[in-house]
């Protein structure tokens, strides 16, 4: 999907991540999240200490971060 060269931007929490998501698609971004490091579901809580990650290409992080 994408190349070793991509951006990430970081959301609060996992609630927030998929509609970011899907406004990035919908404006021809390819782009995905980054697994949550909850310990393997064991401590749910943290993917809302560390935030949710958005992986675009470098070429479209300029874009994202206009549409952001």
């Amino acid at each position: 999907m994408f190349s070793n060269e991509r951006a990430v931007f970081y959301v609060d929490n996992p609630l927030q991540a998929v509609p970011m998501l899907q406004f990035l698609r919908a404006n021809g971004i390819e782009a995905d999240t980054l697994d949550p490091d909850d310990m393997g579901g064991m401590n749910p809580a943290l993917t809302f200490t560390h935030g949710s990650g958005i992986v675009v290409a470098q070429e479209d992080a300029d874009r994202a971060r206009e549409l952001n």
